[in-house]
């Protein structure tokens, strides 16, 4: 069954079918987020509810967003882990070992910049502190012009 957005829905479940989803299947979902499982992975399972529904929890309800959040949190610590692991292994295909380090690090380091970025050192050269340059400013406002 397809939707009008393109996207296929669960079987048994039209839209506004009106199925009202319990801790329990929040719970479970936040867990294994924490997994870190993908959402899309996660609303595959047909006893959960649609991705749009989990986000739209994740924006709106006041209760759920702040542990979708940790838990999005949680699934970044456990791929940082991961890359460790894909890095410390000696077994196994080294090149494809490389591409899966290097696209985990790169994704966390776009969704978590200050946690998992490259540090950028900024040199802007200048010498001189605020009160130096002041001092000077004012020293030549007081030459007169041409000196």
């Amino acid at each position: 069954m397809t939707a009008k957005d393109g996207q296929k829905r669960k079987p048994g479940r039209p839209k506004g079918s009106g199925v009202i989803y319990g801790q329990d299947e929040r719970n479970r979902i936040l867990q294994r987020l924490e997994d870190g499982e993908s959402l899309r992975s996660i609303c595959k399972d047909e006893t959960l509810p649609d991705e749009r529904t989990v986000r739209r929890w994740a924006d709106e309800d006041e209760v759920f967003a702040p542990q979708y959040a940790r838990a999005r949190n949680l699934a970044l610590d456990k791929m940082a882990e991961d890359v460790i692991a894909i890095a410390d292994d000696k077994e196994g295909d080294a090149a494809r070992d490389r591409l899966r380090f290097d696209a985990r690090r790169w994704y966390l380091s776009k969704l978590a910049p200050k946690r998992y970025g490259d540090r950028v050192a900024v040199d802007h050269g200048a010498q001189d502190s605020l009160s130096d340059l002041m001092a000077q400013i004012a020293e030549r406002g007081r030459r007169a012009p041409g000196e």
